[in-house]
């Protein structure tokens, strides 16, 4: 993840009010439209026997109908896998079916189908706890380092790292980069950045690790037959 974390710490040097004008302002629209996704939400995948799929109506707008699958054996996603479709399980990374990003940089990337991402962070957030010695200062770290924005950061964290080593020749890799690096610095500037508290040193340290850990759980439960190469030398 340092290459990743190297791009966020240049940019952190570089960042206008204009940039946060724009991301907030995007925030607040994001939080009160009727059917967007709030900020740092993280999109999952419906499952493979209950999908929701989207059919031209009659007035050749998009209408919802919910449908019964068992998944396409013998679909072909080598370019990348479509917003709402499930994939079949890999489980070496070098196998991964990397997500057509969505065209909205704004947008978080899917989880990982089956990953357990809010466990991944949560552990991560409370070994990290042990920096603090008063119950009051854990709790306030845990409350900043434990949300919804966090678990889309680790996401996206994780596909950068799987497009950027793993699968680098992928039709979408680059495609990947750029969207999860564009999600990550834009929560990096709203989120982290902004912390302003006396530990905000410590916080700001702290907060890169748990995100690495996290991912390279993330990574370890996504693609299980490959858990030798997710190490701390990753």
């Amino acid at each position: 993840l340092q290459p990743l974390l190297n791009q966020l710490q240049e940019l952190s040097s570089r960042v206008q009010v204009a940039d946060l004008h724009n991301a907030g302002e995007y925030a607040a629209a994001a939080a009160n439209g009727p059917n967007s996704l709030r900020r740092g939400d993280t999109w999952r995948r419906p499952s493979s026997r209950h999908r929701t799929v989207l059919a031209p109506s009659r007035e050749g707008g998009p209408q919802q109908q919910a449908a019964t699958h068992t998944g396409r054996k013998h679909a072909d996603y080598s370019k990348g896998v479509p917003e709402g479709v499930a994939p079949p399980p890999v489980y070496k990374v070098d196998d991964a079916l990397l997500p057509i990003p969505p065209p909205d940089t704004s947008r978080p990337l899917p989880a990982p189908e089956g990953s357990h991402e809010w466990d991944a962070l949560q552990s991560a957030v409370s070994a990290a706890g042990s920096n603090f010695k008063s119950p009051n200062a854990k709790v306030t770290w845990k409350k900043w380092a434990l949300t919804a924005d966090n678990v889309a950061l680790v996401v996206s964290a994780f596909w950068w790292v799987v497009a950027h080593i793993f699968r680098p020749d992928h039709p979408v890799a680059d495609l990947i980069k750029d969207h999860a690096f564009s999600h990550f610095s834009r929560q990096y500037i709203l989120s982290v950045l902004q912390y302003r508290g006396a530990n905000k040193d410590l916080y700001h340290e702290l907060w890169k690790k748990v995100v690495s850990e996290a991912t390279l759980t993330l990574l370890r439960e996504a693609y299980p037959k490959s858990a030798h190469k997710f190490d701390e030398g990753l």
